[in-house]
């Protein structure tokens, strides 16, 4: 049996290929029994029945009054109606799709950048913690409020990460809350590539330091029990360097 180019308008209005097959069939040779279909179709007599029952429940197919069963194409305006009824379908489903769609969204980011959290407990794998953001080029921003401070984490900050920091060209925005050493800590931001945003304690009491790059935020406890609790976000590192900028807008920056 030759194929007209019906064939793909059918399967497309979904029909399956035996139904699209009987119905181009019937179309082609006109009505027939369901044995001289299985004959001229190739396919077995249960395809042929099966495909002959869904059309005729698509109203595509009628059998007409005999002594035999005889089967005939109803008018191809029924393909129309077919069509109309998935255009119908379709719309429904834009509709439930965009209504559902910012739930999906939001589960998609749940599980393609959901936020990882770790600690880090001890002066060693905090310094760890600190040499990760030296990973990227980005800058960096930070919240610091050092009223104390491990003397071994500041001597290695001091003269180890920052020249690091330095030779990878890295600028650091520092919010400064603090009114120790004020003037020691502004002297030095020129050539550590450092700008430094001196708050009021009062107003904005930080406590130990909050390290910001481009897809990661690092909580530090400087002084005592030394630990970093490291969220890797973008999201929200994107949130605290607006924090930054917006306290920046906000202050007078040293230098």
């Amino acid at each position: 049996m030759s194929h007209s180019i019906q064939l793909p308008l059918l399967l497309q209005l979904g029909l399956n290929e035996s139904e699209s097959l009987v119905y181009e069939l019937l179309l082609q040779q006109g009505p027939q029994t369901g044995l001289a279909i299985t004959k001229s179709s190739g396919l077995t007599k249960g395809v042929v029945y099966n495909a002959l029952a869904l059309l005729r429940e698509k109203n595509l197919v009628e059998e007409q009054k005999g002594k035999k069963k005889i089967f005939a194409i109803t008018s191809p305006e029924s393909l129309q109606s077919i069509a109309q009824s998935l255009s119908v379908r379709a719309q429904a489903l834009q509709t439930q799709v965009e209504s559902l769609l910012p739930t999906l969204h939001n589960q998609y980011l749940l599980t393609t950048n959901r936020p990882t959290l770790r600690i880090a407990i001890g002066l060693e794998q905090v310094k760890n913690v600190y040499l990760e953001f030296l990973t990227k080029k980005d800058p960096l921003y930070s919240l610091i409020g050092i009223e104390e401070i491990d003397t071994t984490l500041l001597h290695w900050l001091d003269h180890t990460w920052v020249s690091l920091r330095r030779a990878k060209q890295i600028p650091s925005t520092v919010v400064y809350s603090n009114s120790k050493g004020m003037n020691a800590y502004s002297e030095t931001h020129t050539k550590s590539l450092r700008k430094t945003i001196f708050v009021s304690h009062e107003k904005f009491p930080f406590e130990g330091e909050v390290l910001i790059g481009s897809d990661r935020v690092a909580l530090i406890q400087t002084h005592g029990d030394l630990m970093a609790t490291v969220l890797e976000s973008k999201a929200l590192a994107k949130t605290l360097r607006s924090t930054v900028l917006a306290l920046q807008s906000l202050s007078k920056t040293s230098g």
